[in-house]
């Protein structure tokens, strides 16, 4: 089933399928699928000439491996303590060939310190052709410069070598990185090289192999040093920006960045050595190891891995989506970890991530989902994931390396897709290790509440418009946030996305939202989840939804939530707005997932970790507790009160913990044309300039438009965590309006930080499936689901509430008309009222949490 407006892409066009020229092993044929020699390989143009393998005299001879199209490479490691550094992949659209630079042949030998024989000269390797039917590759040279090299202070930009400066035909660069980073910036050079006809004539080397040299060698950094781990032989894939108008190496490399190369430090705080990086090509290097003695501390990590890139697999309607397979060299069944992703399969820290579960044991294999990268088709958001995940899942269990168990990974949008892969259940699927994952699209994805989470996927959808991610500078997000009617914002900056439209025009929740949401399918399967979200990301409530959900239809000890101080892209920073939540914020979250998913999968002992494991801001403390909610929650009502005049932060609102006596009410009036900024969101980190996490409301606050409600002092501290939801009881002269409510931590010398919002669609009161207008004058309790919170209330601190109508451009204006906004630009004002009485007792819940509750973590 396919979106309104979105469609599949015709198989018909599909490229026809490659046998390999070499027998291989052919796995068991599933229903549903076109039967392929593992792994199903698909060239991307048949009539290019394949890449060659340069062997330098007197190498050792390689493995052979079986001819294979192009497109198409296999990585392995041999020789341990030797440090083969061999990589390649023919590039599509290559230009011609080109002569080597002469620098080439000045290149210098490695600093004496480092204690490595001095590498020869790439001539030596590769040398120029006469022939101009060469097949041309591309090179690019990475290295770091020694620790006596000089630093940017700020680690932030490279020191470069004065004889190491780009050059036609090449990139250098020389980069020094403080410790304990590993981020990495991508190189796209287009360098024509031709290939030494010598090798493509050497018997010994097959004319299509292609060899993936990655490796992890022990390089000695000095007297008493020790020893590091050098990543080496990282592939980086070059896509053309689609408007891209010359495809000129010299036009090209004149374009990339000055830090285009990866940055890279030990766990001992020593810069990378040097390595050499060849991309979309191959040759072979040796670098001979240093003697034993001088290795005073050796830590060697030498692991064989084979990496198969862009295996075409065929889905159940012909669809040929693209996978990268990392696995152990040696022979034998294993475990897998899958993920399916819209941000490109060998994205920036796709190795780093292999290496961690190829160590342990385990494949590797990372899927483009349907029309995004290399993979064919049509993007559809999530509407195919289903599907094609289960189909992915059951190729990867028929591969001989697998035994048939496979744990899926991933976070946002690859979080969400695990749980929807999971509704297939697919025998072969045993675990999801889901970070920031939303759980249904109508209710906290597109919308909230019913009302458009326009920042997040206006935003989000911009840099999604294509085979490959998009910018998303250039554009005033201002202006284009608030174009009219929503449906068309695509057209606002120059888009046509039927994707958008779709979300847009299907403004209630109907069977149209259903392939793309969960609901309460959980009966239908028993996996068991690692579950990761932050206090400040904008799927927090789909996240801890998920948790609930599962623990409720299965056993609580297969499930696992842990909610830190963190945005969308958790465990990365520690201060978030105004608040620093200390030290503790940033924990070792890998070796949680790994001996959560070693225990359920390889047998490994019991970690005996908390179903549920939180982070306490103010208190900047990691709790632990038995589920979620907490179940020693005390759900508090605290009743809003004025005198009539709650507007602005100096009125007379209150919030009080008993409700009010006497009736009362407050008004104000909201204008869509000025609506209430947002001043702090969480947004998933596609924001459209909007701030995140707790920051100063006192701004906003003396607003008309904004009911301010604030509690006496506190005389004790007072600990919230888990969800939160207020019902404000309310009349208007509108046919439809929304209610926001907004919790604020208020500090002793005024500051009023934000915990938690949410809002509310009033025609939606009685069901998402349906639009009731109001009838004016009417009073009708609104329920507002806010997001989950946690904060540590110190004593001489207060609590506030904020009511209005609007958060723009977080939310989509409500037009107060009563029809779509989705679909209508009309617009009028608003007239409301908030009661508060003990017949209509407008409050906020809290799930305040007694002393002693929870237990400190560790």
């Amino acid at each position: 089933m396919s979106p309104v407006g979105v469609t599949r892409a015709n198989s018909a066009s599909r490229r026809r399928k490659v046998e390999p020229s070499a027998p291989n092993r052919s796995p068991p044929v599933r229903a549903g699928f076109a039967r392929m020699p593992p792994p199903g390989i698909r060239p991307r143009n048949e009539k290019r000439p394949s890449p060659s393998v340069a062997v330098r005299p007197g190498l050792p001879s390689a493995s052979k491996t079986a001819t294979r199209p192009r497109h198409h490479s296999a990585a392995t490691i041999e020789s341990p303590g030797h440090s083969v550094t061999a990589s390649g992949s023919h590039c599509a659209n290559s230009p011609g060939p080109s002569p080597i630079p002469p620098q080439l042949a000045r290149w210098p030998p490695l600093a004496e310190n480092n204690r490595i024989s001095p590498v020869p000269p790439l001539a030596t390797a590769i040398r120029p052709s006469a022939s101009r039917a060469a097949s041309s590759t591309a090179y690019s040279w990475y290295t770091s410069a020694p620790a006596s090299a000089p630093m940017d202070t700020a680690g932030a930009s490279p020191t470069r070598h004065p004889s190491r400066e780009p050059v036609a035909g090449l990139a250098f660069s020389t980069i020094v990185t403080p410790a304990l980073s590993r981020t990495s910036d991508r190189s796209c050079g287009s360098v024509s090289l031709p290939v030494p006809q010598a090798a493509k004539d050497n018997a010994s080397t097959p004319a299509n192999t292609i060899r993936k040299a990655l490796i992890r060698s022990s390089f000695p950094l000095g007297p008493g040093a020790a020893t590091m781990a050098s990543w080496a032989g990282r592939r980086v894939r070059c896509h053309q920006p689609r408007h891209a108008g010359s495809r000129d190496p010299a036009v090209l490399l004149s374009s990339l960045p000055r830090k285009s190369a990866m940055r890279c430090s030990t766990p001992f705080g020593h810069t990378v050595t040097a390595f050499l990086l060849l991309n979309c090509a191959a040759a072979l290097r040796t670098v001979t190891p240093a003697p034993a003695s001088a290795q005073a501390t050796p830590h060697l990590i030498d692991y064989p891995m084979v990496v198969e890139y862009d295996v075409h697999i065929a889905m159940r309607d012909a669809v040929s989506l693209s996978v990268d397979v990392y696995r152990p060299a040696e022979a034998g069944e294993r475990p897998a970890v899958f993920t399916l992703t819209p941000y490109n399969n060998n994205s920036d820290g796709t190795l780093d991530e292999a290496w961690g579960f190829v160590e342990r044991g385990y494949a590797y294999v990372t899927a483009d989902v349907r029309g995004r990268y290399d993979s064919e088709g049509a993007f559809n958001a999530w509407y195919d994931d289903s599907e094609d995940g289960s189909d992915i899942i059951d190729w990867i269990a028929s591969q001989a390396w697998s035994d048939g168990r496979v744990a899926t990974s991933g976070g946002s949008y690859s979080g969400m897709n695990q749980w929807l892969i999971a509704k297939q259940n697919n025998p072969h699927h045993v675990a999801i290790l889901g970070y920031v994952a939303p759980k249904d699209s109508f209710r906290d994805l597109v919308r909230w509440n019913g009302v458009p989470k326009l920042d997040l996927i206006y935003t989000w959808m911009m840099g999604m418009d294509g085979r490959v991610n998009q910018s998303r500078t250039g554009w005033n997000w201002s202006r284009a946030m608030r174009g009219l009617p929503l449906h068309t914002l695509d057209e606002v900056v120059g888009r046509d996305m039927p994707v958008w439209r779709a979300w847009m025009e299907n403004d209630t929740e109907s069977a149209w939202w259903d392939p793309i949401s969960t609901h309460e399918s959980y009966t239908d399967f028993d996996i068991p989840s690692f579950n990761v979200t932050g206090w400040f990301d904008g799927q927090v409530q789909g996240t801890s939804r998920h948790f609930a959900s599962a623990v409720r239809t299965g056993d609580p000890g297969d499930h696992m939530l842990i909610i830190g101080p963190w945005l969308h892209g958790v465990n990365r920073n520690r201060t978030i707005g105004l608040r620093d939540y200390g030290p503790d914020a940033i924990i070792d979250l890998d070796r949680l997932r790994d001996a959560w998913l070693d225990h359920r999968v390889l047998g490994a002992p019991n970690p005996a970790l908390p179903n549920v494991l939180y982070f306490l801001p103010v208190a900047n403390e990691w709790r632990e507790a038995d589920g979620w909610p907490i179940p020693e929650t005390r759900f508090t009502k605290f009743y809003l009160a004025s005198g009539g005049k709650a507007n602005t932060l100096f009125g007379d609102g209150e919030l009080a913990s008993a409700v009010p006596s006497a009736a009362g009410s407050d008004t104000f009036i909201y204008d869509p044309e000025n609506p209430v900024p947002t001043v702090s969101s969480r947004t998933s980190g596609a924001r459209g300039g909007i701030a995140q996490g707790s920051v100063d409301n006192r701004a906003v606050e003396t607003r008309d438009d904004v009911l301010v409600y604030t509690g006496p002092v506190l005389d004790e501290p007072l600990e919230i965590t888990g969800p939160i939801r207020a019902t404000i009881h309310m009349s208007t002269d509108a046919p439809d309006t929304d209610i926001t409510v907004k919790l604020l931590d208020v500090y002793p010398d005024g500051r009023a930080l934000n915990l938690s919002h949410g809002i509310a669609r009033a025609s939606f009161r009685d069901g998402y499936d349906r639009r009731a207008a109001l009838d004016p004058g009417a009073v009708y309790a609104i329920d507002v689901e806010m997001f989950p919170g946690a904060n540590l209330f110190e004593a001489g601190h207060r609590i506030r509430v904020e009511v209005s109508s609007s958060n723009f451009p977080n939310f989509a204006r409500n037009l107060n008309t009563g029809k779509s906004s989705d679909t209508t630009a009309e617009m009028r004002v608003a007239n409301t009222r908030v009661h508060h009485s003990a017949e209509h007792p407008s409050h906020i819940v809290l799930p305040v949490i007694p002393a002693g509750a929870t237990r400190p973590w560790r």
